[in-house]
């Protein structure tokens, strides 16, 4: 640009000054996080503001003007469930101790000073023969328990299991 096409123009120099005796002093340059952050804040803080006051004007104009529904409303139905979950939070310590075991007390038992029945009845009278019967019968029996014994034993020993005290 010069002159020539645009002579109305004044000649580029340096600024004049506004007044021989105030001198004008340069702004210091503007911090926008700083006014952004406020604005954030201020608009964070009327949401916190708003939200109790909207949610206390939505309970009481429900109570006012009550539905025709008969179910339990959805506020009510969130806080007894919240209020559920925090009483088993409350109560996981108690479940995460180990029970203490039960209390044995051994109270002595009384000695009895009169003579004391048996718990078996006595026999009953065999004749020889049944006798002789009845002793053959047991000397049958307990060989057979002797071998079963000897083959639970066999058994326990190649399987490498504790060995059974029959």
């Amino acid at each position: 640009m010069s002159n020539e096409q645009y002579p109305n123009l004044p000649a580029p120099g340096p600024p004049p000054e506004l007044s021989p005796t105030i001198k004008a002093k340069p702004l210091a340059p503007r911090r926008r996080w700083i006014g952004y952050g406020a604005n954030v804040l201020t608009g964070l803080g009327l949401l916190l503001m708003g939200l109790p006051i909207a949610w206390l004007l939505g309970v009481s104009t429900a109570r006012v003007i009550a539905g025709p529904g008969q179910n339990v409303p959805f506020q009510e139905r969130v806080l007894r469930r919240s209020n559920r979950i925090i009483t088993e939070i409350h109560r996981l310590p108690d479940r995460w101790q180990p029970t203490p075991p039960p209390e044995t007390r051994i109270e002595p038992i009384p000695i009895p000073t009169q003579p004391v029945e048996p718990l078996t009845p006595a026999p009953a009278a065999l004749n020889n023969r049944e006798r002789q019967i009845a002793k053959e019968e047991l000397a049958a029996l307990q060989q057979e328990f002797e071998t079963i014994r000897k083959r639970l034993f066999d058994l326990e020993s190649k399987l490498g299991q504790a060995q059974s005290t029959a």
